[in-house]
Order: C-alpha cells, then sequence, then structure tokens
C-alpha cells in the first residue's frame, strides 16, 4: 500500500497508509490525543474523523480546545435532537438543522406544537442517545444522485424517512454548489439517523 505525508502543525511530519482515516493520525500521536480527538482540519477544510486521506496533506486534529470546538459541538447536537425527536414523535420530518453563532436549531414538521413537557421528553432522550455512544457514518452523495434519487446507497431510504421533507428541500433547488452529504446511523433503517445536506 502507497504511504503519504501528513504535515502537522509544528512543522513535523509523518507517514501513513494512504486511505488511511483522520483519526489514524491522531493514534500515531499518541493515545490521548486520539481519545481526545473530536475531527480533523485537512488542508484548511473541517473533516470527521473517518474521512480518508487520499494524499499527503496538512493535518491538525481538534479537540475540546481547539477554537473549532464549540461549532462541532453544537452542529453535533442539533443531529441528536433530531434522533430524540423523531424518536419521540414518529412521523415527525425534520427540515434544516444548523449549529449558529448563539447555538443550533432544527426546524421540524410535527401534528402539534411541542408543549414544555415535550421539551423535557426531548432532552432525557437525547442524553439517553448520547450515553449510548452510537456510531454514525458519514456518506457522500454526488448531486446527480441526490436530484435523480436512484434507489442505491441511503436515498431509497430518505423518501421515506423522517429526512424526507429535508431531502425534498435539496431536490428542489435548481442549483447544486457543492455534493449532497449524508450522515446515516448505524443502519439504514434506524431510528438514530442523522442527515447532513450542503447545497
Amino acid at each position: 500500500m502507497s504511504q503519504i505525508t501528513v504535515t502537522l502543525p509544528d512543522g513535523s511530519s509523518r507517514e501513513i497508509a494512504a486511505g488511511a482515516p483522520v483519526r489514524a493520525v491522531a493514534e500515531a500521536i499518541s493515545p490521548g490525543l486520539a481519545k481526545a480527538a473530536l475531527a480533523g482540519i485537512v488542508d484548511g477544510t473541517v473533516v470527521d474523523l473517518s474521512y480518508p486521506l487520499e494524499q499527503s496533506a496538512a493535518v491538525r486534529i481538534v479537540t475540546d480546545r481547539s477554537p473549532e470546538a464549540l461549532h462541532l459541538t453544537r452542529h453535533s447536537t442539533a443531529h441528536l435532537l433530531a434522533a430524540a425527536v423523531t424518536n419521540l414523535f414518529p412521523g415527525a420530518q425534520c427540515g434544516i438543522g444548523p449549529a449558529t453563532d448563539e447555538g443550533f436549531f432544527y426546524d421540524f414538521i410535527v401534528d402539534r406544537p411541542f408543549v414544555p413537557e415535550d421539551l423535557e421528553r426531548i432532552e432525557n432522550k437525547m442524553k439517553e442517545l448520547a450515553q449510548q455512544d452510537l456510531p454514525y457514518e458519514r456518506q457522500m452523495w454526488a448531486r446527480d444522485e441526490a436530484k435523480a434519487v436512484p434507489e442505491t446507497r441511503c436515498i431509497g431510504w430518505l423518501r421515506a424517512s423522517p429526512f424526507q421533507y429535508a431531502f425534498d428541500v435539496v431536490r428542489s433547488l435548481n442549483a447544486f454548489s457543492l455534493p449532497v452529504v449524508g450522515t446515516c446511523g448505524p443502519t439504514q433503517k434506524s431510528t438514530n439517523v442523522s442527515l447532513s445536506l450542503i447545497v
């Protein structure tokens, strides 16, 4: 297997196998960093720890002490909120849920407005899901795939999922400037699923 060179923030470099995930860089540096790692920055772009390094690049590991950590935490929490709502309210449809400078939000289509008791249930479900430490898989879908909605990967499943609303929003756009990014849970039909769409 071919090797690539990873350049670290201090100017030092390491050789790793081409295609190795960013997580492998953290593991090669130290077990402590691997445990603390939240994400990576590859040539200036924030990526998750499963991102494959196919060519030589500058890599920085993001931890809770990094300036990017707050935004990452808010983004992840938005996905956790969506998972909790779709667990507790079957039939709920998820819209968009970005991190913001003030926190994060998520749009939902539900049968009735949430009441204070619902918010307490949602918060408790979020804590429960967080404790499960569920694995998530990042999948990249090409623009043409998303617009054509082929019955491949998770796309066919999305048509009948809590994310149909968000997916329809993306499909309705006339122009896509970036690929669509899907983040699916442990299985395609799991209720613990979240979705990121970049358009």
